[in-house]
């Protein structure tokens, strides 16, 4: 069989039979336009191979011109110079058999013998073409003479070994032409299904390979093709033009048809080629960019990696060296100078562990701010992996600033300690020569002090008294603050931390130091004020003692008289006595009621006054909400009680003043006095009361609308972090599923289950999203529209509420924030969702069609084994028409499954289509299915050859018989 390539024959493959001119194609037209093919005479009476004359039958048709395909075929068999029916009879089986066109007439030239003539008469008659035996002067009333070659007669020039270059040279051009066009779409192939690199280095080499594959492109010799593609039209139209003269013979040359059609089919596929090249180069230029932008951001990737590892590991160290805070003032300090040059290392370059400086690069800071503006700038270029370089940037910037507030960490920690240590140190230093300047003063020298002197030295020991105090005070804090923060920051572990315990131990003996002080400074100023109160009785003694010698003796020793009186007079003025006392003492139990109730309410207005003012202060933190449920429960229950204890203690106050004033009324009425002044100074003292509560009470409703707000907020950010972790989850788990093992065999027991998981999963978030659009038309006045997918800020902020996280950012960006978390969190676990869908259903499909193939597969061998138990060999005519007709409803049933195996296979190319599923899996289905058709096809192909081979056999025989009875019989006469 002569070899195919893309369906056509090729001249190169039967060369040897063309050279040997077993069949030709001069261009001949017989007079109804139909082509003619010439087996010229051999001399060589040697049968030519069938399939020599089957491969260039075949081939000759191929180079036919199409439009003269359909019009049927005009064979001439020239049987002169010895050619004998034998050579002929072969051909005509051949034509009958294989030639695939139909075939008008077989005009066979006489042949030179008598008994060869009568042979092809009388065998004409069993093909399914017409054959004419006429002489070579009877070929003109068919063809005309001038398309007769000269050995037939006529006057058409045809050399066949230039038909035969000129065939080969068209040929090498269309095969090249279309080696170059494989070519394009291989690499039209290449480009498409090229993976994209995975770092720099494998960028780079896809991009020299890209541009390897450009040079592969203008490398491809279309100007050549060109270039010989006119050279072969000139040689085929018979031109001389040029250096090159195909023609040797100066008769003039007639254009070969079938020669002449295959050029517009060349200049067509060299304008194809050219075309293709432009496309190929489009596709090219958009492969160079996406490679370019792959390379840059993979380079992006890179630097940032670099500067992570840069980060996390000097993170690291510092973190490692957060809680060395040292066990002096001078160890601080030169650990506070290591960390000052750290962090200006760090603005400028790379450390070694030991903060020794390796080289100095460029900034580092503006390292990082450098990578943010390449990811910036890699947006705005529109890189198709933007959404992963926002996600880098923004972790970079997020790991840069966690590195600065470590260091900032470390340098307030390491300020705090070393000014603890400093202050420590100042406080143990003088506390020695503190108590000595104490107790060096005995009673002796007290003793000669004057009331003058002591009350300078009762000053002068209160100055020292605030200094030793002031220092101690701030030893303490700064102690206490630096315990404090290493608790924070050690956590649990803090119990092991030498340098917290060394903090302990210098409090403990600060403490201890300051305790022993600070009796003995309160001994000394004890003795000082004994001292200054002893002379001062001793004053007050002596002026008493004086005044009695100078006026109590002088008076009692001039009155020693005791008088005499009226008892009854005396009676009268003791019961005026008695009675003036008495109401005396009403107006001082009034009076001191009076006074009672003024102070209780002056010291309740001053208390009140002052819970106002703390409330005040307060009533800011409500602008504040938390995302903790738990503490936005707590804010609201304490404001309740603190509001409920407000209107109590307003309440109290108020009735307080007003008895206050009624008792002034009264006292007024008693005493007959003017008591307004006094009243209006109560009454505005009452009216402030009752305005800075009505100004409190103002504020109530908002601050109980924010702290409502704020438990609301709270339960909506604990929902949404809830339902993205829960998203999270659910992603990993459908990327676990779909990798596992055995997910094609569970994909139908799957799918219910990924439905329902996705409906739940869209309700939920449509139920976050419905709370966050109440929440929103709550925190926003006069808000009527809400897209969570196109959102104004601006025209929002007009509107909304002053509600702020402890960040200092707006509630509203935060639930928006947190909302649009929520909606990019959702969309790509709903595409993750929906691919997973998708894969289940083509594993489903996939399931499908395999359980179509086992049924084709089941039929084939069915169908098989029903053509084992036909496989007999008829022994007659009868037997064999028979076994005919049954095989042809065998056929018939066979046909039947070539539906279902088309049916499969074009359900197998549209899960293909579809994409999703395992091409290689999808692809040995289909093989063992066609395996097995191809079989059964194959087996019914040979019974069918041997049926018929046995109908002609046994026809040949009969027929056969007949003739030999009449050879027998014309013999005898």
């Amino acid at each position: 069989m002569v070899e195919m390539r893309d369906g056509c024959p090729k001249a190169e493959d039967i060369l040897h039979v063309l050279r040997d001119r077993v069949a030709l194609l001069p261009g001949t037209r017989d007079r109804s336009g139909r082509a003619v093919i010439i087996f010229p005479a051999r001399e060589n009476t040697t049968p030519i191979n069938p399939d020599y004359t089957r491969n260039i039958l075949i081939y000759l048709h191929a180079v036919t011109a199409d439009d003269y395909k359909d019009r049927g075929f005009t064979i001439i068999i020239d049987m002169r110079k010895g050619t004998t029916w034998n050579n002929v009879k072969p051909i005509l089986k051949s034509i009958q058999e294989h030639f695939p066109a139909e075939v008008h007439a077989v005009l066979i030239i006489k042949p030179d013998k008598f008994w060869e003539k009568h042979k092809t008469s009388v065998s004409s008659g069993k093909y399914k073409f017409d054959i004419q035996m006429i002489s070579v002067e009877g070929l003109t009333r068919y063809v005309d003479s001038s398309q007769l070659t000269r050995d037939l007669g006529g006057s058409l020039f045809y050399d066949h070994d230039e038909w035969l270059e000129t065939r080969m040279e068209l040929e090498r051009l269309i095969w090249q032409t279309i080696d170059v066009m494989h070519n394009f779409e291989s690499f039209r192939e290449e480009m498409k299904n090229g993976e994209m690199p995975i770092d720099v280095a494998t960028a780079e080499r896809a991009t020299a390979a890209h541009v390897v594959l450009k040079k592969k492109i203008l490398g491809a010799p279309i100007e050549r093709i060109q270039h010989d593609v006119e050279r072969v039209q000139q040689r085929i139209s018979g031109s001389n033009d040029g250096d090159d003269n195909y023609n040797p013979s100066n008769v003039q040359v007639t254009t070969n048809p079938d020669l002449a059609a295959a050029l517009p089919h060349l200049a067509s596929l060299v304008n194809s080629l050219r075309t293709s090249k432009d496309e190929i180069f489009v596709q090219w230029e958009a492969r160079r960019q996406k490679l370019d932008h792959c390379y840059q951001l993979k380079l992006f990737e890179q630097d940032a990696d670099k500067m992570f590892d840069w980060i996390r590991s000097h993170y690291a160290l510092s973190t490692q060296r957060l809680l060395e805070i040292g066990d002096s003032e001078q160890s601080t300090s030169m650990l506070l100078t290591e960390h000052l040059d750290f962090i200006t290392a760090a603005n400028v370059g790379f450390f070694h562990t030991n903060f020794n400086f390796l080289n100095t690069i460029d900034n580092t800071e503006v390292n990082v701010s450098h990578v943010t503006t390449v990811a910036k700038r890699l947006r705005e270029i529109g890189n198709y992996g933007k959404v992963q370089i926002e996600n880098v940037a923004m972790h970079l910037d997020e790991e840069w600033r966690r590195f600065k507030q470590i260091n900032e960490q470390r340098s307030r920690l390491l300020d705090l300690a070393l000014s603890f240590h400093r202050k420590s140190h100042i406080y143990l230093s003088n506390t020695p020569s503190w108590l000595h300047s104490i107790t060096m003063d005995n009673g002796r020298r007290m003793s000669q002090y004057s009331g003058d002197e002591l009350e300078a030295a009762i000053a002068e020991h209160e100055r020292f008294g605030e200094m030793f105090l002031q220092t101690y005070a701030e030893a303490i804090g700064d102690g206490r603050s630096l315990t404090q923060i290493l608790k924070t920051l050690a956590g649990d572990a803090v119990g092991q931390n030498n340098a917290y315990k060394h903090v302990v131990d210098l409090i403990q003996q600060i403490t201890r130091a300051h305790k022993e002080l600070h009796s003995q400074w309160q001994a000394k100023k004890l003795r000082l004020h004994s001292r200054l109160a002893l002379i001062a009785f001793e004053t007050d003694t002596h002026r008493v003692l004086q005044w009695l010698e100078e006026h109590g003796d002088a008076y009692l020793n001039k009155n020693t008289a005791i008088g005499e009186c009226d008892v009854q007079q005396m009676s009268v003025v003791v019961e005026e006595l008695r009675r003036r006392i008495e109401a005396f003492s009403a107006r001082v139990e009034a009076r001191r009621d009076l006074l009672n109730k003024s102070v209780l309410f002056h010291t309740h207005y001053s208390e009140i006054m002052e819970w106002y003012g703390r409330m005040e202060v307060k009533s800011s933190q409500y602008d504040f909400v938390s995302t903790n449920v738990q503490e936005g429960e707590r804010r609201k229950e304490e404001w309740m009680i603190e509001s409920d204890a407000t209107a109590q203690a307003y309440a109290t106050t108020m009735g307080e003043g007003n008895q206050l004033i009624r008792a002034l009324e009264q006292q007024a009425k008693m005493m007959n006095i003017d008591n307004c002044d006094t009243v209006a100074v109560i009454e505005r003292l009452i009216s402030d009361i009752e305005q800075r509560h009505a100004k409190l009470a103002d504020r109530w409703p908002h601050q109980r609308r924010s702290l409502q707000l704020g438990v609301k907020f709270a339960a909506f950010i604990k929902d949404c972090k809830q339902i993205i972790q829960q998203l999270k989850n659910w992603r990993e788990d459908m990327v676990a599923l779909v990798k596992s093992n055995n997910f094609a065999e569970r994909a139908e027991h799957i799918l219910p289950y990924q439905d329902d998981n996705t409906t739940q999963v869209k309700n939920a978030v449509t139920g976050v999203k419905n709370n966050a659009a109440e929440l929103l038309q709550i925190f926003i006045t006069d808000f009527w529209k809400y897209d969570f997918n196109k959102f104004y800020s601006k025209a929002l902020r007009d509107n909304e509420s002053t509600l702020v996280n402890a960040e200092g950012i707006l509630a509203t960006d935060v639930i928006i924030t947190s909302l649009q978390q929520l909606t990019d969190c959702q969309r790509e676990v709903m595409q993750v969702a929906q691919e997973t869908h998708h894969r289940i259903e083509q594993c489903m499909q996939f399931n499908r069609a395999r359980a179509m193939a086992a049924v084709a597969i089941q039929k084939m061998q069915y169908e098989e084994t029903k053509l084992l138990h036909m496989n007999t060999i008829p022994t007659s005519l009868e037997e064999a028409l028979a076994a005919q007709a049954a095989h042809k409803q065998f056929q018939h049933s066979v046909e039947s499954i070539s539906r279902t195996t088309s049916a499969f296979l074009n359900k197998t190319d549209q899960l293909i289509s579809n994409g999703g599923v395992d091409v290689h899996s999808v692809d040995d289905l289909n093989e063992e299915v066609l395996n097995r058709w191809r079989r059964l096809v194959g087996v019914t192909e040979e019974r069918n050859k041997l049926i018929k081979a046995g109908v002609v056999c046994y026809k040949t025989l009969h027929q056969g018989v007949s003739f030999f009875v009449l050879l027998h019989i014309m013999k005898f006469l």
